[in-house]
């Protein structure tokens, strides 16, 4: 068994990342593992772990040599087993890297939804001119409240981008800390139904935990404003699925945007393909054209922070779930 104290990188081989990795521990060892058995392998020799391809359910644990499991992505419910949650392994996310883009897509669909670009999309399809009677409930975003159901990173993002069309934004949490820039008011979790009463869009941004796991069910559907529309990029587990299509079918809802679901990819059996006034993207939100430069920059100054024995960013409270 090998002495040295190794990085693994659960993905295929990489200069950019093998280089900035020797730079930030220098004289440690390198290995990638693209798949399942060389990542099983070289899990048990490895003191840090760059999780980059999301890997669910794996024995993070039982490894011997395992210190600290540092993940690509923001969300941590697929790692939080009960042996995992026990262990003394350090677990840190990539929260923050994701905000832009999220906000940036969350903006683009609402966007497409008050200005009825699914209808422009289809009459351009059918090569037909609109008729103009269709158009009639052409809307803005401007005037109009939008929800935060999480005012982390992503919330944050969006609300400087939604008070630049004129929205009012407020958002919900936990815990009611002070509002950050452009947000008016900050709810507390136990308010939830006064807060989706006012809510002409909800944009749902919070981790998946035991405490919302199904936090958006068929009470909180009825008590948000009539005709408001939903936008999830948080987790699929955060709503009942079954409970917004019966809203989205009773008309209480004017429509929904999903970006995660309970079960991904997304069965082709799934209702919500065939439910009016659904729009669909497959866990893409967070993508974007720098994510990752940033992804390995926030990992290896992390890196250099472990190696120098200094605070880590992003350390994530296992027990809570984020």
């Amino acid at each position: 068994m090998r002495a040295d104290r190794l990085v693994l990188v659960s993905g295929p081989e990489s200069a950019a990342y093998r280089e900035a990795i020797a730079r930030a521990a220098p004289g440690w060892e390198i290995d990638f593992a693209a798949t399942e058995e060389e990542f099983q392998r070289l899990l048990g020799l490895a003191e840090v772990v760059f999780d980059v391809q999301h890997r669910r359910g794996r024995p993070f644990a039982s490894s011997a040599s395992l210190r600290w499991l540092h993940t690509a992505s923001t969300g941590v419910d697929r790692y939080l087993t009960p042996e995992f949650v026990a262990s003394d392994v350090l677990l840190t996310n990539s929260r923050g890297i994701h905000a832009v883009p999220i906000a940036e897509h969350v903006m683009a669909l609402m966007l497409a939804h008050a200005r009825l670009l699914e209808q422009s999309w289809k009459d351009q399809r059918e090569r037909r001119w609109g008729d103009r009677r269709l158009y009639e409930r052409l809307g803005e975003l401007r005037g109009k409240t939008l929800g935060l159901l999480g005012v982390g990173h992503i919330g944050s993002e969006l609300a400087v981008r939604a008070r630049a069309f004129g929205m009012r934004v407020i958002g919900c949490r936990r815990r009611p800390l002070p509002p950050p820039p452009g947000v008016e008011r900050v709810y507390a979790a136990d308010r939830l139904a006064e807060f989706l009463g006012q809510c002409d869009f909800l944009a749902v941004a919070v981790p998946l935990t035991a405490q919302t796991r199904g936090l958006l069910g068929r009470a909180e559907f009825a008590a948000l404003k009539p005709g408001a529309y939903l936008v999830n990029v948080a987790r699929g587990g955060v709503v009942d699925e079954d409970a917004l299509v019966e809203s989205l079918r009773a008309g209480r809802l004017s429509g929904a945007a999903l970006d995660v679901f309970a079960e991904e990819p997304l069965p082709c059996t799934s209702v919500l393909y065939a439910t009016p006034g659904v729009t669909i993207t497959p866990h893409v939100a967070g993508l974007g054209p720098s994510l990752d430069a940033e992804r390995i920059g926030l990992f290896a100054d992390n890196l250099a922070r472990y190696v120098e024995g200094r605070p880590l960013r992003n350390v994530v409270d296992k027990r809570a779930g984020y």
